[in-house]
């Protein structure tokens, strides 16, 4: 039956193969049979002897040092506010914090004496890393100058 399922599915341009359809259709008997179960409805579940499809190994991987710098120069030279469109990629460049994680970042959160931001966002994703003193003290002299933290963060 999962083979099928993968065989009818709807195929995007990011698709891995199925291998998620299956996994998804055995999650929903094992749900489905649960339910039934607590219900008085059943008294097994049989979908619980059926091993899982292994997932496939991820498909992401880290942007390369050269089109990092690019992109860091993009924005260090357009925008409307090019010191902090630089300094927002350099916090998602050393944190790896996500974009909700960014945008709830207060100036409160910020220990400027161990240059790191608090855990913030989702599952902390932006958080408790240590940052370059360039971007987090309000003297340093990196590639944004004085600008360290901006106001309206």
């Amino acid at each position: 039956m999962s083979s099928r399922l993968r065989a009818q599915r709807v195929v995007r341009r990011n698709g891995r193969g199925g291998q998620l359809t299956g996994e998804h259709f055995i999650a929903a008997l094992r749900c489905l049979y649960r339910h039934a179960i607590a219900d008085g409805l059943a008294s097994d579940n049989p979908a619980a002897r059926v091993d899982k499809p292994r997932r496939p190994a991820s498909t992401r991987q880290a942007v390369g040092g050269q089109r990092l710098a690019e992109i860091n120069q993009a924005a260090a030279s357009t925008g409307n506010d090019p010191v902090l469109d630089s300094l927002l990629i350099r916090l998602h460049t050393e944190t790896a914090c996500r974009r909700g994680g960014a945008l709830a970042l207060r100036p409160m959160d910020l220990d400027e004496q161990q240059c790191l931001p608090a855990g913030t966002g989702r599952r902390s994703t932006c958080g408790i890393v240590a940052s370059s003193r360039t971007n987090a003290s309000p003297g340093g002299s990196g590639a944004h100058g004085n600008a360290a933290v901006p106001s309206r963060l």
